[in-house]
Order: structure tokens, then C-alpha cells, then sequence
């Protein structure tokens, strides 16, 4: 090993492992192996011979050397959930060296953490698959007009395609991560709470309010000043909202903002852009929507969670009644520049605000054409998820995204479509990185077979690695399953609100017809703008006559010619 021949090394000692060593020497052995194979950057398999060490205990010499090396792998694995699982396992704020200390606390909290959120999201799959429109605290789609007593609970976004992922590189270390990640996503019910009784974590039996409180106390023994103090920060503040505490949230995201303003690193620059959406959030949910806009406008427009700011201000605008700017920004939306997002509550939202300006015909066309469009789509999905019943068949469904077999009998709009929702599946973080993850452990399979191994180290190598695909290929196919199913209630559910929304303005239409006839003074009149009234001496404005330029982007305000507001 000294001679950096860790191929040789790893031969040996593995030889030795298996000639029946003294128990006393076991520990030693495996943890010489470990090394090697570290230095050989085969680290999932480093990573099993470290955590038989660890199985010893703490009265093994090596326990805490192990621990440490374990941490190093975290930071070049790209997806750290075993290592974390393992650090969670074994380790103890004891064993552990102050120079290491805040990396372990925030490991730790992001592990809780990730873990209640699964628990959570596991319980209330089998009743309702929604991206949390059903409960009691995420959706921009409920209660469109503003009337139920429901107006008063906290609302949160679509799930997107990208953003804050508790287990992606803006929570850790590794460069691994951090060159292949670049989505942020809270996606699935982050924050819902359910009404069926306490979610069970698979390890360990913890409920997933165990986890949370958990999460919350490792969150809070981080140094504000160390290098994780921002992320730690930002989890604390997540747990917070998670627990109804938004006066608290906000100010813990405001504090993320203060922790990284001087730093400009990729990403501090994210966690950042990440604060910022959601005090935008948090403060709609609270019914501010003059705040939620300011904190949108922080969003750059060169980001990637640029879309997402768009479309959720929208709903921001909307209820402060600003419907130019609502439309404008949907208008942006889209646009040919974003034919390949995936955005259909825009479309509800884009027929309410004309059904609120009485424009019953425009809100009754893009009615009619979003039913058309999505209809077929959810049946096609239906298909998918009632054909195949095991993981490895939704792992197919990914690896078989341009095959025709997926939807026979769709139109080529709806193959657009659902290529759309499956690719919304594959850029699911959790999945993302799942996926990645796969690759690395392929990579590594065939890098074990050239390192220079003999045949047995190498095969028993190879056992290791095949154990661990089989793993990830299991929970990749349940995040497949999982995101398809949620997608599919998410159509059901629009395409439902559709028919109620047509329903009303068909309603309306008549009301407003019969007044007409009756001639009643008090019926609403329609108002006529000739201009639009939003500019001033700073602003130049263009009619729009069809033309998309990128320039213009997310600048538009759509003038309602005609209205009855």
C-alpha cells in the first residue's frame, strides 16, 4: 500500500480475509481493503468493507478511522444515501473529530430529513397520489375562485421538474455531485401533513415525525459559520414550515440569505436563488401576495427555476387581481422558446382569469382545447401504470422513452405529451440521482474487472456491486411507478376542475345574457381600454403581433381589451 500498488494490496488482503484470519485481526484487514479500494476509486465497494468495520462497534480500533473514511466517500459518491445511512447507523457525535463535526450534524439532519419526507410521502400514497393537492397545504389549483373557506390555508407550488432535492449536492460536498446536479426541487408533498395517523419510516421504524425532530435538533447543533451553516440553516427553515410555523420559516430563510450574500460560489448562489422561492411561497401561502411578487422577482431570469418563478407569480398576480400581468406572464409561458415544458395548471388558471373577466367564450376555448388535448394523455397513462406491475417494467418505461410500444394508439400531440410527462418522471431528483447513481455502480463494475484485480477479488467485487444495482434498480422503478401514478391523478384531478370551471362560465354566460335582456342597471358593464395604463417615462411599449423575442421574455402584460372588472 505504501508503494501505491493498491491493486496488489487489495489481492492480497482479500486472500487473507478469506483464509480464516484470527478474529483480532479481521477489523484490520478489512479496513486495509477499504483503503485500497478507495484509492482505486471503487467506492461503493470501499464503502461495504468500511461498514463491516463499523458493524464491530466502537470498541473496534478502527471504528473511528472507518467513520472518517466513510465520510470521504460520501463526498465522491453522487448519490451519499448509504453512506448516510451508514453514518446514521454507526456514528455518534463521540467518535467523531471536531473538524468533521458540522459535516456530520448536517448529514445526519438532511438524512432525518429525506427520511420523513419519504415516510410521509409513502403513507399517503396508497389513498391519494396528488403532488399534495389534496391536503391541507400545496396547491395553486384548489379553490380557483377564491370562495371556500379553504382560501385561508397555506398553497405551494406544482411539483417542478427541478428544484430543492434534501439529498442533491446543494446539501453536500461531493464535486461528483455538484458537476451532475443541477436541479432543486421540492417535489412530492414536502410539507402535507395527512390526516391518516403517524408515516413509518422503513429503517428503524421511525415515524416521520421522529425523523422530522431528528432532523431539526442534528439541523440546530451546525455552527451558523461553518462551511454547511447556510444548508443547515435552510433545512432548519424547511422543518419549520413543515411544522406550521411560518413566522419562524420565514425568518430562518431570510437568515439563509444573510449567510450567503457574500458568498458567491455555485452553490451559495442557489441555496440562495432556493431562500428566496420560498419566502415567495411561504407568503402566499400566508395570503401576502405583494410580498410573494417581490421575493419572485429575485428569481434571474438565466436560472433554471425561472419557469416555475413565471408560472407561480401567475397565481400571485391573479389574486391581487393584476390579471394583465398574470396573462403576460403566461404569455411567456407559452412560448415556442418552452414548447417542451410541462405546464397544464397554466392552462386552467389562463381560463379562470378570462371567467373572471367575463371573456366566457376565450375561457369556454381554452377549456375545450385543454380537455381535448389532455384527455387522450390520461388515458394513455393509465394504460402504462395498469399494464406494468413491477419495478423493473417502469425502469423499462424510462429506458423505452421514443419507443412506440409506451402509447400505440396516441397522435403524435399526444406522444409530445406524454414524452413530456415521462421525461417530468426522469428529472424527478430523487429519481435523477437514483439513476446516476445506477450508472456510477455500472461504471464501476467494469472498472473492477480492468483495475488489475485477480479473477476471485474481482468477482467477489463484482457480487458486491450487483446486490447494490439490484437495489437501486428496485427503488428506481418505485420512483417511475410513483411519479406516473402521481401524474396521472394530477390530469384526473385538472381535467375534473375543467368540466366544473365550464360548468360555471356556461352558467354565468346565461345569467349575464337574461340580465342583459331584463335590462338590469345593476348587471356588470363591460370596460374598454384603449391603452395600456401600466407604463410610465422608463418603459417603452411594443404591440405584440405574434413575434416571441427572447429579449422580451417575461416582460409582457397582456391589456384586456374588454371587461366587466
Amino acid at each position: 500500500m505504501k508503494r501505491n500498488r493498491h491493486a496488489e494490496a487489495a489481492d492480497a488482503l482479500h486472500e487473507a480475509l478469506g483464509a480464516s484470519p484470527p478474529i483480532e485481526l479481521v477489523d484490520r484487514l478489512l479496513y486495509d481493503l477499504g483503503k485500497s479500494l478507495y484509492r482505486l476509486k471503487l467506492f461503493h465497494s470501499a464503502l461495504e468493507h468500511f461498514s463491516k468495520v463499523l458493524e464491530a462497534g466502537p470498541t473496534s480500533s478502527y471504528f473511528n478511522a472507518a467513520l472518517e473514511w466513510t465520510l470521504f466517500i460520501g463526498r465522491q459518491m453522487v448519490d451519499d444515501r448509504s453512506v448516510n445511512e451508514v453514518l446514521t447507523r454507526y456514528g455518534s457525535t463521540e467518535q467523531f473529530p471536531d473538524q468533521y463535526r458540522d459535516e456530520f450534524f448536517f448529514r445526519l439532519a438532511r438524512y432525518h430529513f429525506s427520511r420523513s419526507v419519504e415516510a410521509e410521502r409513502d403513507a399517503t400514497m396508497p389513498v391519494q397520489i396528488s403532488r399534495g393537492r389534496e391536503d391541507d397545504s400545496v396547491s395553486f389549483s384548489g379553490d380557483l375562485f377564491g370562495t371556500a373557506s379553504g382560501q385561508t390555508k397555506s398553497e405551494d407550488t406544482k411539483s417542478s421538474k427541478k428544484g430543492i432535492s434534501v439529498g442533491e449536492d446543494l446539501f453536500s460536498s461531493g464535486s461528483k455531485s455538484a458537476e451532475q446536479d443541477d436541479s432543486i426541487s421540492l417535489s412530492g408533498d414536502l410539507f402535507g401533513t395527512g390526516e391518516r395517523g403517524p408515516p413509518v419510516s422503513e429503517v428503524g421504524s421511525l415515524t416521520a415525525d421522529t425523523h422530522l425532530t431528528q432532523a431539526e435538533r442534528f439541523a440546530l447543533r451546525v455552527n451558523p459559520d461553518s462551511t454547511y451553516g447556510a444548508r443547515a440553516k435552510f433545512l432548519e427553515a424547511l422543518v419549520l414550515f413543515k411544522r406550521r410555523k411560518e413566522n419562524e420559516a420565514l425568518g430562518a430563510f431570510k437568515e439563509v440569505v444573510r449567510l450567503t450574500r457574500e458568498d458567491d460560489r455555485r452553490s451559495s448562489r442557489r441555496l440562495r436563488e432556493m431562500a428566496f422561492f420560498q419566502l415567495a411561497r411561504t407568503h402566499f401561502g400566508a395570503q401576502q401576495p405583494t410580498f410573494s411578487n417581490f421575493y419572485y422577482g429575485k428569481i434571474d431570469r438565466d436560472s433554471v427555476e425561472w419557469l416555475d418563478s413565471l408560472y407561480e407569480e401567475s397565481w400571485s398576480q391573479f389574486r391581487l387581481g393584476n390579471y394583465e400581468k398574470a396573462l403576460g406572464n403566461l404569455l411567456t409561458l407559452h412560448s415556442p422558446f418552452f414548447g417542451s415544458s410541462y405546464y397544464p395548471e397554466s392552462r386552467i388558471l389562463e381560463a379562470v382569469i378570462y371567467y373572471e373577466n367575463c371573456r366566457y367564450k376565450e375561457a369556454k376555448d381554452i377549456l375545450t382545447r385543454f380537455q381535448a388535448r389532455y384527455e387522450p394523455v390520461l388515458v394513455a397513462i393509465q394504460q402504462i401504470t395498469e399494464k406494468y406491475d413491477s419495478a423493473a417494467q417502469f425502469v423499462a418505461v424510462l429506458d423505452g422513452l421514443e419507443n412506440e410500444d409506451i402509447a400505440p394508439s396516441a397522435e403524435d400531440a399526444e406522444k409530445s405529451i406524454l414524452a413530456q410527462i415521462l421525461q417530468l418522471a426522469l428529472a424527478d431528483p430523487d429519481l435523477a440521482r437514483v439513476a446516476r447513481s445506477l450508472e456510477e455502480v455500472r461504471r464501476e463494475k467494469a472498472q473492477a474487472q480492468v483495475a488489475g484485480l485477480r479473477p476471485s477479488t474481482a468477482s467477489a467485487l463484482d457480487g458486491i456491486l450487483s446486490n447494490e444495482m439490484s437495489d437501486l434498480e428496485e427503488r428506481a422503478g418505485r420512483a417511475v411507478e410513483r411519479r406516473l401514478r402521481e401524474e396521472r391523478e394530477n390530469i384526473k384531478s385538472l381535467l375534473q376542475q375543467a368540466v366544473r370551471i365550464d360548468i360555471e362560465t356556461a352558467r354565468s354566460e346565461q345569467e349575464r345574457i337574461e340580465s342583459r335582456l331584463r335590462e338590469v342597471q345593476s348587471r356588470p358593464k363591460d370596460s374598454k381600454q384603449t391603452f395600456v395604463e401600466w407604463t410610465d417615462d422608463e418603459k417603452l411599449v411594443w404591440p405584440f403581433e405574434g413575434e416571441y423575442w427572447r429579449d422580451e421574455l417575461g416582460t409582457y402584460e397582456l391589456t384586456l381589451a374588454r371587461s366587466c372588472r
